[in-house]
């Protein structure tokens, strides 16, 4: 925390991703240091959490493999202050956010953002994933990513990867 806080006091520094994953850190962080810097949530899972603590950002990778819910989910949330109306987008969100958290997280965001049609291309060594089996709550074909055409959300299925 004192390095956010010499962080803070030098000019063009106004906003920190805090990665850790810990929800009572990133609320730490957010009392001692809101008013000076904006607070990013980079840990998936808290993404729920931290909008509706106040944070008006949050870095991702699993909002790649459905951004019209990640959008929603941040209007209600962030701009519009409806949690129940986020608790139920969020519950789309959990199951797939569970699978990605499984194991090799990065390879599982790349690996279902193909499934997606949004190519990322390979992991780096020595992280890989052969397969992964995920229930996504949008799955657009990739003639409509590739069309142009605004995706649409779906019911909760699964898709597998070859």
């Amino acid at each position: 925390a004192d390095q956010i806080g010499e962080l803070a006091q030098i000019p063009g520094i106004e906003s920190i991703k805090d990665s850790g994953g810990d929800a009572g850190a990133l609320t730490h962080v957010r009392e001692r240091f809101g008013n000076t810097l904006q607070i990013a949530n980079g840990w998936d899972i808290l993404t729920y959490f931290g909008l509706s603590y106040g944070l008006k950002a949050s870095v991702w990778g699993a909002a790649n493999i459905f951004p019209e819910l990640a959008v929603e989910l941040f209007n209600s949330i962030a701009v519009r202050g409806d949690l129940e109306a986020g608790r139920k987008i969020w519950s789309k969100i959990v199951p797939v956010l569970s699978v990605l958290d499984a194991e090799s997280y990065t390879a599982r965001v790349k690996a279902a953002s193909a499934l997606v049609g949004l190519e990322t291309g390979p992991s780096r060594p020595p992280i890989s994933l052969q397969k992964v089996d995920l229930p996504l709550p949008l799955a657009p074909s990739s003639a409509t990513r590739s069309s142009g055409a605004r995706l649409r959300s779906r019911p909760v299925r699964t898709i597998r990867s070859p």
